[in-house]
């Protein structure tokens, strides 16, 4: 049953009419200029002044963040080898994963996942591998009508007082004006969400130790968290979890673009060995090679700028002799040319793949304990 029919049930069975209570509502006051060089505030300390942007803007410190998130998604692009080593060459057949790795199980979990299924499957909110726990409590947040969602709408639109369902029903028990209200708020919320593309009660909910989850948002150009076809869940940038009994989450197939998760996925142990084991991914990990081209410094401007340099440099990282063919070019159109090509890494060429296979070797190693 969805939170919303929750809700809705607990009205019609718990809520009487009691003419003493009448919704209050109230005008925020509106609040005063606060200026900081006024008198009043004279003995404010210089540090909790705020900045004013313009006049401490730092070029060159834009520049130097901006080189140095380019490095690091260069590197980073780099280092994908070896999760992607993982999947697509099957290094991590082992066990339950080994549906997931291989050329053609790797290509085909990606065709075959579907973002619905017949019922609602249970997922703890209390899980052994904490990054699978952050990433649902991430995807609820982001594209989910919570509960906390709903709390929250009502207290703003209706002057109410609450933290949960549990305290809604003690504190406006017998009151059907709040019933009324409250109900029609929901609707209202529920459609809104609806009408926007999100997830409502109907598709997922909560309460305070699961989530239960029948269908996912669907995310356009992008791989999706969704069900595998054996019941499993993928989870993009971090890999697909087998889901027990109890609601918990054990990754069996790391993801080609976890660099963290790189050489710790199968041999021995129990589902959640992997969490205690070291490898070259956990390494880089540690160092601050994650895989996760949204962890930049500096500025907007700064990681905007990084983004888009990153693709030619990465290019250019894998095929470093284009840069000279290029200076060489002569005329405009030529030397167009043969920056397309270094920019595009010319990963097609020979040496593309000798770097592909000399970079993989390190996954292998891992995983028959040299890094343990």
């Amino acid at each position: 049953m969805s939170t919303i029919d929750m809700l809705r049930e607990r009205y019609d069975e718990k809520f009487k009419p009691d003419e003493s209570f009448k919704l209050e509502t109230s005008t925020p006051e509106e609040p005063e200029d606060y200026d900081v060089s006024s008198a009043d505030n004279a003995n404010i300390e210089e540090q909790f002044i705020p900045d004013n942007d313009e006049d401490n803007y730092n070029f060159a410190q834009d520049v130097g963040f901006a080189a140095y998130n380019t490095a690091k998604l260069v590197t980073e692009d780099a280092l994908m080898t070896f999760p992607a080593a993982e999947r697509v060459l099957g290094f991590n057949s082992y066990n339950d994963g080994s549906k997931y790795s291989g050329f053609v199980d790797f290509f085909s979990t990606l065709g075959s996942s579907e973002l619905s299924r017949d019922d609602f499957m249970t997922i703890s909110k209390t899980q052994n591998d904490q990054e699978f726990a952050n990433a649902m409590a991430d995807y609820a947040n982001n594209y989910v009508l919570t509960q906390d969602k709903i709390v929250d709408h009502l207290n703003n639109t209706l002057n109410l007082d609450i933290t949960n369902v549990n305290d809604f029903v003690e504190k406006y028990k017998g009151n059907q004006e709040v019933a009324d209200a409250v109900t029609e708020q929901i609707k209202y919320l529920e459609q809104l969400y609806k009408d926007e593309g999100f997830l409502v009660g109907q598709d997922f909910y909560e309460d305070d130790e699961n989530y239960y989850i029948k269908n996912f948002k669907e995310l356009p150009f992008q791989v999706n968290t969704a069900f595998t076809e054996y019941g499993d869940i993928q989870v993009p940038g971090l890999g697909i979890y087998k889901i027990d009994e109890d609601g918990r989450g054990a990754m069996i197939a790391n993801s080609p673009m976890n660099i963290g998760g790189s050489g710790i996925i199968g041999g021995g142990g129990d589902d959640y060995e992997y969490l205690n084991r070291k490898s070259i991914g956990t390494f880089l990990d540690d160092q601050g090679f994650t895989g996760d081209h949204s962890i930049m410094y500096g500025d907007q401007g700064s990681k905007t700028l990084a983004s888009y340099l990153h693709f030619p440099a990465s290019g250019f990282a894998l095929n470093p002799g284009a840069f000279s063919k290029m200076t060489k070019a002569k005329g405009i159109l030529p030397k167009i040319g043969r920056f397309i090509q270094g920019a595009s890494g010319n990963l097609l060429s020979t040496a593309g793949a000798k770097a592909a296979g000399i970079t993989a070797l390190p996954v292998a190693g891992s995983y028959y304990g040299f890094f343990d």
